[in-house]
């Protein structure tokens, strides 16, 4: 979920699929941060502010799926 995750799994990755890792957080542009933070040494309200984050950026990325993988009925 942060810059320190993504160079790990692009290390890892076959270079092939490397493309294919993004951070969690490019799925929601709007929240201006590309790592989601580590709420438990931030304010009281961190972890409802992490949740927000999280929830916003799953939606984008079902957003994204849904785009990419409709199926025709």
């Amino acid at each position: 979920m942060d810059k320190g995750h993504y160079q790990d799994l692009e290390r890892a990755c076959p270079g092939a699929h490397s493309a294919k890792i993004r951070l969690f957080l490019g799925y929601a542009p709007e929240t201006g941060i590309t790592d989601v933070p580590d709420p438990y040494y931030g304010d009281g309200d961190g972890f409802d502010r992490v949740f927000d984050m999280i929830e916003t950026a799953a939606n984008g990325l079902l957003a994204e799926i849904e785009g990419h993988h409709t199926t025709d009925q």
